[in-house]
């Protein structure tokens, strides 16, 4: 990475009002549509229960600030290092999984910690002040270069 990106860049993640209300309002219009679908009551009661739990597993880190999966601020380091503070005051060292996901208004990075689970940051453009985000895409694109040529690299015999 260039001098211009080695210092760390501290993501400070802001929750918009919006964004956990409309994944409440997504998960709604699925339960909707499983009630109108013309299946047998157990099969429908069993995807129901199904949607609510995920619904809920999905919209806790949102809603609640302590969560323990909720990722409050990040600091990408050198290389592919990442300290995350989570919702519940742990901090955790983790790395870059190779992929990461771009397109329009959504990042999404998957971190791997040191004991193995794995975590998915979902950023939003409104989560991040403009300039954050600017930062952070230049040193994705720029990670993804070094870990392609990195890949692609000739083995010297």
């Amino acid at each position: 990475m260039s001098n211009a990106y080695a210092t760390p860049l501290h993501l400070e993640i802001r929750v918009p009002f919006w964004w956990p209300l409309s994944l409440a309002v997504l998960h709604g219009f699925v339960l909707v549509v499983i009630l109108l679908l013309p299946i047998s009551v157990a099969v429908q009661a069993a995807l129901l229960s199904f949607f609510l739990a995920l619904a809920v597993w999905q919209l806790a880190p949102w809603v609640w600030p302590r969560h323990p999966r909720r990722i409050r601020s990040a600091v990408w380091g050198e290389g592919d290092l990442w300290r995350l503070q989570c919702g519940d005051g742990r901090r955790l060292e983790a790395q870059m999984a190779s992929q990461f996901y771009q397109l329009g208004p959504v990042t999404q990075l998957h971190l791997v910690a040191a004991d193995g689970r794995r975590y998915q940051l979902t950023l939003l453009a409104s989560m991040l002040e403009a300039q954050t985000l600017r930062r952070l895409r230049v040193r994705l694109r720029l990670f993804a270069l070094q870990d392609h040529s990195a890949q692609h690299a000739a083995p010297h015999l």
